[in-house]
């Protein structure tokens, strides 16, 4: 093989060297014999000057032949001068100027046609390798497109796990049945590691680092890690990204490994995408419990409504029953408070409420119920808790209402402020009244608080059997 690309070689070497020079010589030798053999030679010198020309391009091959030329032009001159004048030698030296310079013209046609060709042939070149340029960035642009391709494919597959994600939360009774499920769809979705919805707190250096940074965080060798110094843990790889409620900042979901550099940007794209899900799903939750609330609350007070307060006695008035434990039932009515609105009007008297449902809520445990009845009473459940009992918690409350001062927002720098009282009428359940329906429960209370209204006010009544 190595042979015949030497021999290749050798024989391109005579070509473009050897024969150019032979042919000129052969040219130098035609010139001096020209005049007497100026008929045959020409069509035969053509020839090769034709081939010379065509097949050659290098500079010294053009040079010998116009060189030949004017040795060609210079010795029939000299022959003409040297011989005797006739017409047939005349004749001959025009002939030969003539072809001389038919030689010349043929040489500059066949220059100008290959500088013609030379241009051509680059300018096809240069198209051509424009075309293979532009194959080339087809190519790639193609094979960037099937990169950009499969990796919308990943998106479009996550959004559409996400979009099942969400579709399969329902309504949760407590936030920890929530961070479970998202912990258990967390370590679906993500394929890797181990997961947990962080709630946040001051004490967690991850959270506080993205608070700080305001960024995603990868751990990929925690105990080198000189931004945490967190010693003797088993965790090695940590990646966590924020979880926003209503734009603020609420906490983390965060993931670990016990191997070292164990996530990739891949998994920081794909939890970042997945965060936004979990966003949504707890602000959805926790829209749902306001809204729930909202539903039960009076939005004056924040105390029960009455509809809700009447399921929860009926339920906790049936669990007092079965279990035999003590229940008490109240309500409290504000004394003259009629007159309050009247001379303060509705701002200063829903203020009044607001202040009066503080001082319950200090007094009442938090086992207790409290619900506005109606304008201005409120309904309290005491569970487990008998008449003497509630008597004690009743003048207590009684006794912080008419000591305290209800302030009433009327003039800004100068405070108006007001005693009021309150009377209170309750009943318990008793082996006496235990077989009594709800309705009749409550119209116990009703009675006992009409007795105290009618026995002067500010004061506790209970209702006998």
């Amino acid at each position: 093989m190595k042979n015949d690309s030497l021999k290749n070689s050798k024989i391109k070497y005579i070509l473009k060297v050897c024969l150019p020079i032979l042919l000129g010589v052969f040219f130098i030798v035609w010139a001096l014999i020209l005049p007497a053999n100026i008929l045959l030679n020409f069509p035969i010198i053509t020839l090769p000057i034709i081939a010379l020309c065509y097949f050659f391009k290098n500079n010294y091959a053009s040079t010998l032949t116009c060189l030949a030329v004017v040795v060609a032009f210079i010795d029939t001159m000299l022959f003409v001068i040297n011989s005797e004048e006739s017409p047939i030698i005349h004749f001959q030296s025009r002939l030969v100027a003539l072809e001389c310079i038919a030689l010349i013209l043929l040489y500059v046609i066949f220059e100008m046609y290959q500088n013609r060709y030379k241009k051509i042939e680059n300018k096809l070149l240069a198209e051509n390798n424009n075309v293979l340029l532009d194959i080339m960035l087809k190519k790639t642009e193609i094979l960037k497109n099937n990169l950009e391709i499969e990796k919308l494919s990943k998106r479009i597959e996550n959004f559409v796990n996400l979009g099942n994600i969400i579709q399969s939360f329902q309504v949760f009774s407590n936030e920890n049945d929530l961070f479970l499920k998202i912990k258990d769809t967390a370590t679906n979705f993500m394929g890797k590691g181990s997961w947990k919805l962080q709630k946040y707190q001051e004490d967690d250096s991850f959270a506080n680092y993205i608070i700080k940074e305001n960024t995603v965080l990868i751990v990929n060798d925690l105990a080198k890690d000189k931004r945490f110094n967190i010693k003797n843990s088993k965790k090695k790889s940590v990646l966590a990204v924020r979880i926003e409620v209503n734009g603020m900042f609420w906490g983390t979901i965060e993931g670990f490994s016990y191997i070292n550099n164990f996530f990739y940007n891949e998994d920081v794209e794909k939890l970042s995408l997945f965060s936004l899900s979990i966003n949504k799903i707890i602000d959805n939750y926790y829209l749902y419990e306001k809204l729930k609330t909202l539903a039960i609350t009076d939005d004056i007070t924040g105390c029960y409504r009455y509809d809700f307060f009447k399921e929860r006695l009926n339920e906790e008035l049936n669990r007092a029953k079965i279990g035999k434990v003590p229940l008490t039932l109240g309500i409290l009515d504000i004394d003259f408070f009629k007159s309050i609105n009247d001379s303060y009007g509705h701002i200063a008297a829903d203020s009044v409420l607001r202040q009066l449902v503080s001082i319950l809520r200090l007094i009442f445990r938090e086992t207790d119920i409290i619900a506005r009845y109606g304008g201005d009473e409120f309904s309290f459940i005491m569970m487990h808790t008998n008449a003497d009992d509630a008597l004690k918690i009743l003048e207590k409350v009684r006794l912080s209402i008419e000591k305290a001062k209800f302030y009433l927002p009327l003039e800004k720098f100068h405070p108006v402020s007001i005693n009021i009282t309150a009377s209170f009428g309750f009943v318990s359940l008793t082996k006496q009244n235990v077989r009594l329906k709800i309705e009749e429960f409550i119209e116990s209370s009703d009675k006992a608080l009409y007795k105290a209204k009618k026995l002067g006010r500010n004061r506790i009544e209970k209702y006998n059997d």
